[in-house]
């Protein structure tokens, strides 16, 4: 009877604790998840707004070079013109004095590309032997303006050896063996000073400590404004480059996550289009923000804290009341029990008397009496509680 009794008393506790244990990890687990959502689409909506105001400032520099650009390339197209007119009497390029041709110019950097894609010529020496032969659309659009008869003039664009950014024009030679570039340096002028998303950048970054770094990429991966540490244009990490030509490419946002020195860093690539001229890639970019999900990763784990926490405490809470209401629940039932089986003892020592012909109690009235009031004693309490 006592095994019995135990039994059912742990099954009792058992079931009522799992029932709760289960009920509360359900509403545990779903308010973390909708706290996380919420989390996570705030660091979104945040990440955008970010993206949303260097685009912003992105936008209104070309949108202010577009209006002034055209004095620009006018200047660019004349000494263009008179170095095509100067090639015609003087084909030999090894004997022209490209330094005195840039002061004629009004400064503008001379470069003359060979149908190998390659720069022959410069006023930069170390410009001489640069190579856009495996430049991808890059070299395919060379040759075709080496292969044309018409200036052409590129937007924004960045200067590999240097980083710095500017602004190139194109005019081939009449016998298709070259073509003549000149550069002008924008970062110079008052223009880009006034509107300068260089200097929007550095505000980003004071302004919001998720945010690591903010670079500009041209359309073959160079950083316009930026320089490695070999002094030259700074390109993108081979690491990232899927990422950001996937971007390009498909012109959707692209991310690229990472671990260094302890912090979660997503690296966010957004293609950027001031027009939809296919074939001026210096009007293609991609800008590159670098979040450090630090901080979201610890807000996280701490709401994953306290919700586990809450589940130990309500299953704690569960075992201790569902093994109070078992005990409720099963004292009545083991006082009933007992009380049945002393009256069914008491039932079976008369019946063998009575068989064996004498009396088991002298007085069996009294006897009898007695066990009424016994049971009506021990039933009375459950009367009340009922």
């Amino acid at each position: 009877m006592l095994g019995t009794f135990l039994s059912l008393r742990t099954k009792l506790t058992v079931t009522i604790a799992l029932f709760t244990v289960i009920v509360v990890f359900i509403i545990s687990a779903f308010d973390y998840y909708q706290l996380k959502q919420n989390i996570v689409s705030e660091k979104a909506l945040q990440y955008q707004l970010i993206d949303d105001q260097i685009l912003h400032s992105l936008k209104n520099v070309d949108l202010v070079y577009s209006v002034f650009e055209q004095d620009m390339e006018n200047q660019m197209r004349n000494a263009l013109e008179e170095m095509a007119k100067r090639y015609r009497g003087n084909p030999d390029l090894s004997r022209w004095n490209f330094a005195a041709l840039k002061q004629s110019f009004n400064s503008m950097d001379i470069f003359v590309i060979d149908r190998s894609i390659k720069v022959a010529y410069s006023n930069i020496d170390k410009e001489v032997g640069l190579d856009f032969s495996n430049a991808g659309d890059f070299t395919a659009l060379l040759k075709k303006r080496i292969d044309g008869s018409e200036f052409t003039a590129d937007g924004m664009e960045v200067s590999v050896n240097t980083g710095a950014i500017k602004k190139f024009a194109y005019l081939p030679t009449y016998d298709h063996k070259y073509l003549l570039e000149v550069g002008i340096n924008l970062q110079d002028s008052s223009l880009f000073d006034t509107f300068n998303f260089l200097d929007e950048s550095a505000t980003i970054l004071q302004k919001y400590n998720i945010v690591k770094d903010i670079t500009i990429y041209s359309h073959d991966g160079y950083a316009l404004g930026k320089q490695g540490e070999d002094g030259k244009a700074l390109k993108i990490a081979e690491r990232l480059k899927p990422a950001f030509t996937e971007a390009f490419q498909s012109q959707q946002i692209r991310g690229y996550t990472e671990t260094a020195e302890g912090k979660e860093l997503v690296h966010r690539f957004s293609p950027y289009r001031l027009d939809d001229k296919s074939t001026d890639l210096s009007r293609s970019r991609v800008i590159e923000i670098v979040f450090d999900n630090t901080s979201l990763n610890q807000m996280l784990a701490g709401r994953l804290k306290d919700a586990l926490l809450k589940i130990v405490i309500a299953v704690a809470a569960a075992l201790i009341i569902s093994f109070i209401i078992s005990r409720l629940i099963t004292r009545p039932i083991a006082r009933m029990k007992q009380l049945s089986s002393a009256r069914l003892c008491d039932a079976r020592r008369y019946i063998g008397a009575v068989q064996r012909g004498r009396p088991l109690f002298r007085h069996p009235a009294g006897r009898v009496q007695r066990s009424l009031r016994a049971a009506q004693h021990v039933d009375r309490p459950y009367r009340r509680r009922g």
